[in-house]
């Protein structure tokens, strides 16, 4: 399916307020892959502190059943 859509070559139609159509696609993909990034840096924190021996996690003053806690919190 092709989607296409009338752009005039002035530019005329593409301002919604004081946003460009294109700003706001940007932004949307940005955001979507700085939530990309963050999703990864949790799964990759959870696999580093489950990992991690009991003595370990007491060091840095986390308990195992802590960890789902403690990731979620650095992903928002």
């Amino acid at each position: 399916m092709c989607i296409t859509m009338y752009v005039p070559s002035n530019g005329a139609g593409l301002n919604i307020g004081n946003t460009t159509m294109i700003a706001l696609i940007i932004k949307t993909c940005t955001d979507f892959l700085k939530s990309l990034q963050k999703a990864q840096q949790a799964r990759a924190d959870y696999w580093i502190l489950t990992n991690m021996s009991d003595k370990e996690l007491h060091d840095i003053g986390i308990a195992r059943g802590d960890i789902r806690n403690v990731v979620s919190e650095s992903f928002k």
